[in-house]
C-alpha cells in the first residue's frame, strides 16, 4: 500500500501539471488544431490518471523520501550505543506507531468509494425517474427524421427516442441501449435534425464510455481539485468537438441555424443531470466560445502532434519524481526504512556471519553463542577479544561490556594462529580508548558493516577493520 500511495501521489501531481499546461494552451491550440484532436488528446491524460505507474529514472527532477516517520531520525549522529539495541528500539517504535500509509490508504479508499457511490446512486435515481415519466415518441415524422439522421451518420443500432418533462435540454443515456431524451417535440424540422445528429454523434463516438473513464479518474484522484477542473474542461471540449462534427461540410447558413437551435434549447438549465449522460446544454458561460467554434469554418490540423506531445508528457512524467529507495545490506541510516521482519532477518544474518568468522577459534576454547550474541572462553563470558590478522593492522575484535575475561589471539611470525591468551587491564583500556577516538573523529555517525560485525562510522582505526565490536552492535 505504501508504494502504491507514493506512486499515486506522484502521478496525481505530475498529471495535474500536464493538465494545467494543456488547459492554458488550449485557446492557442484551438486556432490551429481541430476540436476533435484536442478532445482525444485529453483521453491520454485521463488514461494517465487511471494508470498511475510510470517508468522512473535514477536521476529525477524532484526527489521524494518514502521513509515512514517512525523510522526516520531515531538514530542520532555519532551513535555509540549497542546497534542491536538501536534496531530493537526501531522495532518498538514501529510497533507502537501507526504507519502513515495505513491511515492515508484507508482515507483514500473511503473517498474513492464515496465518490463512486454518490454518482452511482444519482444515476440510478435519474434512470428511475426517466422510466417513470418518460414517454415513447410515436410521431411518424419525428421517427422518420431520427432514422434519416442515423443513416446519414452511419448508425445501424436501434436508438430509442423519448419525451421526458423532467429534463430541460436534449441528452442521451444508455451505454448498450441508447435513449435520446427530449424535453418536448416543439422543434422545427431543421432544429430537430440538428439535435438528433448531435446526440447520435455522441453515441457513434462512444462519448458515454469516455465520460465513464473521466468519472473513474476523478474517483481515483478525488483529493485533487485539478482533476475536477480537467473533467469540466473535457466535458466542454466534448460538446465543441461534437458540434464541429455536426456542422462539418455545412455552409455558413447551416452553421447559423445550428447555433440558433442551440440557443433555443438553453433557456433553462437542466434541473437533473447525471455523469453518465450527454447533455446538450453546458452552461451560458461557455456558449459564446461554442458559437464562435461552430461559425469557424477554417481548415485545421487533425491534432496528431498534440496527441503525441501529451502522450510523451504522460509516459515521461515519471522523470519528475523518484522515490528515494536505496537498497542497503547490513547498513542502517536515518533515511532507510526497514520492515520489522527484514530487521529481524538482518540481525540473524549478522549473527550467523559472526559465528562463521569466529569458528576458527573454537579449538582454542573461544566459542560464540548465536542466540545471545555472546562469546565464551572455557565457560566464562568474554568481555574483550582482539586478533591481529596480518601486518596491515587488520583485526578481528569484539567487546562485550558485561563480560569478565579479556583475551587476545596468539600468532607466530607468519601470522599463523597458535592459541589464545589473556590480556591486561591496560591493554583493554587502550583498545576501548582507540574505539572512542575513532567514533569522535567520525562526523557522519553511520553504522556500517565491516567483516562479520558492525562498527561505528566507517572509521579506519586498525582495531575496527574486519572486526566486530559490541559498541557497534
Amino acid at each position: 500500500m505504501q508504494d502504491f500511495l507514493i506512486v499515486l501521489i506522484e502521478c496525481s501531481v505530475s498529471m495535474s501539471l500536464l493538465a494545467l499546461g494543456f488547459i492554458v494552451m488550449t485557446p492557442l491550440l484551438s486556432k490551429r488544431y481541430s476540436p476533435k484532436g484536442l478532445y482525444y488528446a485529453w483521453l491520454v491524460v485521463v488514461a494517465g490518471l487511471i494508470i498511475p505507474f510510470r517508468f522512473h529514472l535514477n536521476t529525477a527532477l524532484i526527489q521524494m523520501s518514502t521513509d515512514p516517520f517512525y523510522i526516520q531520525n531515531i538514530m542520532p549522529e555519532n551513535t555509540s550505543g549497542d546497534a542491536e539495541f538501536v534496531i530493537q528500539a526501531a522495532v518498538h517504535q514501529g510497533v507502537q506507531a501507526i504507519p502513515w500509509y495505513q491511515f492515508v490508504g484507508c482515507l483514500w479508499i473511503a473517498g474513492a468509494a464515496a465518490f463512486l457511490v454518490y454518482h452511482g446512486v444519482r444515476h440510478y435515481r435519474f434512470i428511475r425517474m426517466v422510466t417513470r415519466w418518460g414517454e415513447q415518441v410515436n410521431n411518424p415524422q419525428v421517427l422518420k427524421t431520427l432514422e434519416k439522421s442515423k443513416n446519414d451518420i452511419g448508425i445501424t443500432k436501434q436508438v430509442k427516442l423519448q419525451i421526458c418533462p423532467c429534463v430541460s435540454s436534449p441528452m442521451m443515456i444508455g451505454f448498450l441501449n441508447p435513449v435520446i431524451l427530449l424535453p418536448g417535440c416543439d422543434f422545427s424540422e431543421d432544429g430537430l435534425t440538428y439535435i438528433l445528429r448531435h446526440e447520435l454523434v455522441h453515441f457513434k463516438r462512444k462519448d458515454l464510455w469516455y465520460k465513464s473513464l473521466v468519472v473513474l479518474a476523478t474517483a481515483i484522484h478525488w483529493f485533487n481539485p485539478v482533476v475536477y477542473l480537467a473533467a469540466k474542461v473535457i466535458a466542454f471540449q466534448c460538446e465543441i468537438s461534437c458540434d464541429a462534427e455536426v456542422v462539418n461540410e455545412t455552409d455558413m447558413a447551416g452553421r447559423q441555424r445550428y447555433s440558433e437551435t442551440i440557443l433555443g434549447v438553453i433557456k433553462n438549465q437542466s434541473r437533473v443531470q447525471t455523469a453518465f449522460s450527454t447533455n446538450f446544454y453546458r452552461g451560458r458561460k461557455g456558449m459564446k466560445k461554442r458559437i464562435f467554434s461552430i461559425m469557424d469554418n477554417t481548415k485545421k490540423k487533425a491534432g496528431v502532434a498534440i496527441l503525441c506531445l501529451i502522450l510523451i508528457g504522460t509516459v515521461g512524467s515519471g522523470m519528475a519524481f523518484a522515490a528515494n529507495k536505496n537498497e542497503t545490506s547490513y547498513a542502517y541510516s536515518t533515511n532507510t526504512p526497514l520492515p520489522l521482519q527484514e530487521q529481524e532477518k538482518l540481525i540473524q544474518q549478522n549473527r550467523e556471519t559472526t559465528a562463521e568468522q569466529y569458528a576458527i577459534y573454537e579449538k582454542y576454547g573461544l566459542s560464540y553463542e548465536l542466540k545471545t550474541d555472546s562469546f565464551y572462553y572455557n565457560g566464562k563470558l568474554v568481555r574483550f577479544f582482539s586478533d591481529k590478522l596480518n601486518s596491515s593492522d587488520t583485526y578481528n575484535s569484539f567487546t562485550r561490556t558485561n563480560g569478565v575475561l579479556d583475551l587476545k589471539a596468539v600468532r607466530n611470525a607468519n601470522y599463523e594462529l597458535t592459541g589464545i591468551t589473556s590480556v591486561s587491564q591496560e591493554e583493554y583500556d587502550k583498545h576501548t580508548e582507540s574505539i572512542k577516538r575513532a567514533q569522535a573523529a567520525d562526523t557522519q555517525g553511520t553504522i556500517q558493516e565491516n567483516g562479520s560485525g558492525n562498527t561505528i562510522g566507517g572509521s579506519t582505526s586498525a582495531v575496527e577493520n574486519g572486526g566486530t565490536d559490541d559498541t557497534g552492535r
